[in-house]
């Protein structure tokens, strides 16, 4: 299954990117639900914390943290108005 996301986009306009969704395997899904069924929480936000704990020391969440970065000074630039040096 593939999830669609508009992007801003540092030059001007919107990007659409699809983002893979893939699939997990029934036994990893057994083990998600249960564990955050002893803990309290929902499985979406155990998954993301487990992904999140296991990627933060890689390049790749480096990457995507950059381009986070990017995305949120274009967003508040955008929120905010046109610059005053800009005008």
């Amino acid at each position: 299954m593939e999830a669609t996301a508009s992007i801003s986009n540092p030059t001007g306009g919107m990007m659409t990117n699809r983002i893979y969704s893939p699939q997990l395997s029934a036994p990893v899904v057994k083990a998600l639900y249960f564990e955050a069924k002893s803990k309290g929480m929902p499985m979406t936000r155990l998954a993301d914390s487990i992904l999140r704990n296991a990627l933060q020391a890689t390049e790749s969440w480096q990457h995507v943290g950059e381009i986070n970065e990017q995305e949120n000074r274009y967003s508040c630039q955008s929120a905010s108005g046109p610059r005053p040096d800009k005008q």
